[in-house]
């Protein structure tokens, strides 16, 4: 929100009175700086640093202190060091000398607005705007900046289009349209307009990387591969377009792919123990055993105490039914993260491989505890109460998590196929009617442990009634 003036330097002289105001500060010299030249190089310095903006605004304060352009600068550089109310004190008084400068409503509204009041922040910016003239677009830009910069992007998102509107060159507008539109959830035009301005600049790889993310947003991934390949055309080093592709590659099954990128990350970053972790995780994918451990043996390497690493080792040993050793991994992940959810289901997994159904079920009452809404667990732990001749512990168990998830379909299917098992048949077709009602394509979930069931003229009955 520095707006220029017609007085400005070019960067030459500006880099000129830079230095010897610099000069002044570290050899306590005195040297003569006009009042434009101060503007200058506090506009400057808040850019790049508040305390070298607070020095020079504290300068021209004493050399000019009637100056109200210093006095403007002063207010934003209150503005920059989080002192919003000492700023609009400051700029009531000037508004009472200089009522039509736009800077000052500007710079009352960037205050008010770091101050939580939105919508007299808007008055003050709307006042700005019918005051400024030949550069509306430019103040229309920088109050949607203001906006932007507190996360209230549809506000911004109108700034931003009037600007747009007024001045469909600057390309700067279109990159923050595309960007609010992105954190405000509406993808399809954030997607748009980071298309227009990539219309304008194809060489952006930054923009390229964000219209990436955009097009993974929207789960298309062939766009978001090639939006990739376009930032890493433009700069083979944008590692974290390479780490993101390979991400992307993972999510969408392509783990082969997905190695190749990771390796290509590795050559621009390789410290990067997440990097071979997703590497590992991508050869147990592929039932690639040996691989998966020495890529995840590596990450390890780099970082001792990487629990999502040790968590993956501890799943590739348990596939492999070397429970002693997934066991001593997933210990070392829980070391980090104790309330690991997803660390816990893999504990009480390889404790039921082990048939320690004792732990099993404690810890799988962990995650339930933690996540009262966790179907999996619940389900896991009726399973083994039934495995061990407990069905009716089973039954309570299921009883507990219908209490709080009275809309999970899987619930009801399961509790139902139990009472089934228990011959109790008005229980089990509430269950399973239940089940039907709430999601007919899961019903297997039923049939699973009463597959007989399937020849019952009244259950037939019912899943017509559904079909």
């Amino acid at each position: 929100m520095n707006e220029d003036k017609d007085w400005l330097f070019d960067e030459d002289e500006l880099l000129e009175s830079i230095r010897r105001f610099e000069d002044m500060q570290k050899k306590n010299l005195q040297i003569f700086f006009d009042v434009h030249e101060l503007e200058a190089i506090i506009t400057y310095y808040l850019d790049i640093n508040n305390k070298l903006a607070s020095v020079a605004t504290d300068y021209a304060l004493k050399l000019y202190p009637e100056s109200i352009a210093i006095q403007l600068k002063f207010a934003h550089q209150l503005i920059f060091t989080g002192k919003p109310n000492d700023s609009l004190k400051l700029l009531h008084y000037i508004e009472k000398v200089e009522g039509s400068n736009y800077e000052v409503n500007i710079l009352k509204g960037t205050a008010l607005n770091l101050l939580g009041k939105t919508s007299e922040a808007k008055a003050e910016f709307d006042i700005a705007v019918s005051l400024s003239d030949e550069n509306k677009d430019e103040v229309l830009y920088n109050i949607g900046i203001s906006f932007e910069d507190r996360g209230q992007f549809l506000i911004a998102i109108d700034y931003f289009k009037e600007a747009y509107q007024l001045n469909a060159n600057n390309i700067s507008v279109l990159y923050d349209l595309a960007f609010s539109y992105e954190r405000a959830g509406f993808l399809k035009e954030s997607a748009f307009y980071y298309d227009k301005y990539l219309d304008e600049d194809p060489f952006s790889e930054n923009v390229w990387y964000n219209l990436a993310i955009v097009y993974s947003l929207l789960e298309d991934t062939e766009r978001a591969v090639q939006a990739y390949d376009y930032a890493i055309a433009i700069n083979e080093e944008f590692s974290s377009a390479y780490f993101n592709k390979g991400n992307l590659l993972f999510n969408a099954d392509k783990y082969s792919e997905a190695i190749e990128v990771y390796k290509e990350f590795l050559k621009l970053e390789p410290q990067s123990a997440e990097a071979y972790s997703f590497i590992g995780d991508c050869y147990e994918k592929l039932n690639e055993t040996e691989n998966a451990i020495k890529n995840l043996n590596e990450a390890l390497i780099i970082l001792p105490e990487f629990a999502e690493a040790w968590h993956n080792l501890a799943n590739v040993y348990l596939n492999n039914s070397q429970f002693e050793k997934a066991l001593t991994c997933i210990h070392r992940a829980l070391d980090q993260d104790k309330e690991n959810t997803g660390y816990l289901f893999t504990l009480a997994s390889v404790y039921y491989k082990m048939k320690d159904f004792k732990n099993a079920l404690k810890n799988f009452k962990k995650i339930t505890d933690l996540d009262p809404y966790d179907e999996e667990a619940w389900m896991c732990s009726s399973e083994i109460l039934f495995e061990n001749s407990k069905i009716d512990d089973a039954i309570k168990t299921l009883s507990q998590a219908l209490s709080l998830n009275q809309e999970s379909s899987v619930l009801n299917y399961r509790i139902g196929s139990f009472y089934m098992l228990k011959g109790n048949e008005h229980q089990s077709f509430k269950y399973l009617e239940n089940g039907l009602r709430l999601n007919f394509n899961e019903r297997q979930f039923f049939f699973d442990f009463v597959p007989e069931a399937t020849n019952n003229p009244k259950i037939k009955e019912l899943l017509n009634n559904y079909m």
